[in-house]
């Protein structure tokens, strides 16, 4: 199931890649990653999965917003990670993609849409993961 998540951005690059046949491209796979603002113990498995991650003193209790920083880029590396497995390599022809590049972002508290105006704290509409992709040619 997790497959038909990403058909749609695997169709889209596909369908792209076989209108320019002769041009040799690179292509960018950008996922940026989002969290809300709620509190995450410090006694918790989350915090304790994400601190490490951290480059802060070892000795330091990381701020809120610098676990909700952490969460959101895993989150986004999760998503890419799903993506490579999922999407590489199913092209039909994928011969003119001379490079290849993903990368992850977590972006922590920030709003994923400026334009709306009413999240809360702890908003789901804030958990998210957005994706991007450029084609260039090479």
């Amino acid at each position: 199931n997790i497959g038909k998540i990403f058909d749609p951005v695997a169709k889209e690059i596909d369908y792209f890649v076989k209108k320019y046949p002769d041009f040799p491209l690179s292509l960018v796979i950008t996922a940026k990653g989002y969290a809300d603002a709620t509190t995450i113990d410090e006694s918790s498995f989350l915090y304790k999965k994400l601190r490490p991650t951290l480059t802060i003193p070892e000795s330091a209790i990381a701020t809120n917003e610098q676990i909700n920083t952490a969460l959101s880029n895993a989150r986004a590396k999760s998503v890419i990670d799903l993506l490579k497995t999922f999407t590489v390599g199913k092209s039909a022809d994928g011969n003119n993609i001379r490079n290849l590049l993903f990368l992850h972002e977590g972006k922590g508290e920030k709003f994923p849409n400026p334009k709306i105006t009413d999240y809360s704290i702890n908003d789901p509409r804030r958990r998210i993961v957005l994706l991007f992709w450029s084609i260039f040619p090479d």
